[in-house]
């Protein structure tokens, strides 16, 4: 069976949140040295995952602090 992966990407959303959640996701991020987008990402990857909406052997998208380089030539 041939399997077909998509080049996954992340998507810019603009999303509504109590400032209470996003005060106690910011103050864990910063503790684990993180952005409070990539801990909120992390946390609901984990769960879903954990809940059979991502399939479980679905990888979380890497690391692309300094900007996402995959589309540029090198020199």
């Amino acid at each position: 069976m041939f399997v077909l992966f998509m080049e996954r990407k992340r998507k810019t959303k603009t999303i509504s949140i109590d400032p209470i959640v996003w005060d106690a996701i910011d103050k864990e991020a910063k503790r684990q040295g993180i952005s409070a987008s990539r801990w909120l990402e992390n946390f609901a990857f984990d769960n879903l995952q954990k809940f059979g909406l991502i399939d479980k052997d679905t990888e979380r998208l890497g690391e692309i602090r300094g900007g996402d380089r995959s589309n540029k030539e090198d020199n």
